[in-house]
């Protein structure tokens, strides 16, 4: 992918992806400012270097459906890993993320530690960026787990990459770490 004008950005996004133990990153603009350009060349980035990336680009529509941001995170993790959490919580991530039928709605805690349960055994393995696109568009739902995910996961070989809209001038685009 060839990014014209952007190197200082794009060198910000390369030291990123090479730390251990891993930080965030958050991309903010304006709308058309290229967050997304960005946000796609550190996924590429990402892949190269070895990481495991688990991603979700919402949009305005979705905003409102229930664990949407969730279900994208999830969908290409290995089944294995949603199985060997305890019972309440694979019950809680099976019933968000659709894999099982629902008398009720998931538990809060028992879906928020099941997700960090996933996360952190998948970190075992490898590193692992979660990324995120048009952060202003994640569902209440979703932002309530992945908050509670990333405060206990703080710690662990994550790279957390937010790409988020911001303010109504045209020329802003600012990539910093967190």
């Amino acid at each position: 992918m060839d990014i014209v004008g952007r190197d200082a950005e794009l060198e910000e996004i390369a030291r990123f992806l090479e730390q251990d133990p891993a930080r965030a990153l958050v991309v903010e603009g304006s709308a058309g400012m290229g967050k997304t350009t960005l946000w796609r060349a550190a996924l590429e980035g990402a892949k190269a270097g070895g990481l495991t990336v688990v991603a979700s680009s919402p949009s305005a529509s979705e905003a409102e459906i229930g664990f949407t941001v969730l279900g994208d995170l999830m969908a290409d993790v290995d089944d294995a890993l949603v199985e060997a959490l305890p019972t309440p919580q694979r019950h809680a991530l099976e019933l968000a993320l659709l894999r099982r039928e629902a008398e009720r709605p998931p538990e809060g805690r028992a879906l928020a530690l099941g997700l960090v349960g996933v996360l952190g055994a998948l970190a075992e393995r490898e590193r692992v960026l979660v990324a995120i696109d048009d952060a202003q568009w994640v569902d209440p739902s979703s932002r309530q787990v992945l908050a509670f995910a990333l405060r206990r996961l703080a710690e662990r070989r994550f790279h957390w990459l937010i790409a988020r809209r911001l303010g109504d001038r045209p020329d802003e685009l600012s990539v910093e770490l967190a």
